[in-house]
């Protein structure tokens, strides 16, 4: 990956390497569903990104982008869920359905010095990995707020949430105010905020804490 690209030159550059691998495949029409964490949770910043690089695909020619609001309502109606869609089966069903040749799936990582975005093209007849590439772009202000933040929910029906979960917004729960996020399981825990203080040891000694 070179570095100091823009996410607009790195987005330009993979959907041309993802779209040439397709049509080598006969690949012709194609969904991208939202990328998602390496915990494989949606974020705000996976769906961006998933809308990005089917913008720039659809830009290159050569294969269609099937409508993301067709993909969802086809989930919902045969009760699937994109999170589902890694499973050979359900992804075969989808490509029954849909009409769907391949299915772009992804996860994106928050490093140190930027964030770095995996892509896959996974056939639905086969099951598959028949494209694939990575980039890594800068990570701005913008993009950590996008990257902190959870979708509000994923499509197709994934079942009742328990009342534990619905008295906390279940793990779709998001808060702008947050400085950092972690899943646990169904638990999803808030850093809101950090006060410095002095804390005394088993000694007696004062030390620095939060």
């Amino acid at each position: 990956v070179a570095p100091g690209q823009t996410l607009d030159q790195e987005m330009a550059g993979l959907a041309d390497k993802i779209n040439k691998a397709l049509v080598a495949k006969g690949c012709k029409n194609v969904a991208a569903i939202d990328f998602t964490d390496l915990q494989g949770q949606p974020t705000e910043l996976g769906r961006y990104l998933s809308e990005r690089l089917a913008v720039e695909i659809v830009s290159t020619a050569g294969v269609s982008m099937v409508d993301r609001a067709n993909i969802k309502s086809i989930l919902a109606e045969h009760k699937l869920t994109e999170e589902g869609l890694v499973n050979p089966a359900n992804a075969k069903k989808l490509g029954e359905f849909a009409g769907v040749d391949a299915i772009l799936i992804g996860n994106v990582t928050a490093l140190d010095d930027g964030v770095e975005l995996m892509v896959k093209g996974i056939s639905t007849a086969s099951a598959q990995i028949i494209a694939a590439g990575r980039i890594k772009f800068p990570k701005t202000s913008e993009i950590q707020q996008l990257f902190n933040r959870s979708v509000s929910g994923s499509a197709g029906v994934s079942g009742p949430a328990t009342p534990a979960m619905a008295d906390r917004g279940g793990s779709g729960y998001q808060d702008a105010t947050a400085i950092a996020t972690k899943d646990i399981g169904p638990l999803r825990v808030l850093l809101k905020s950090v006060i410095p203080t002095k804390l005394k040891d088993q000694y007696g000694r004062s030390r620095n804490g939060i």
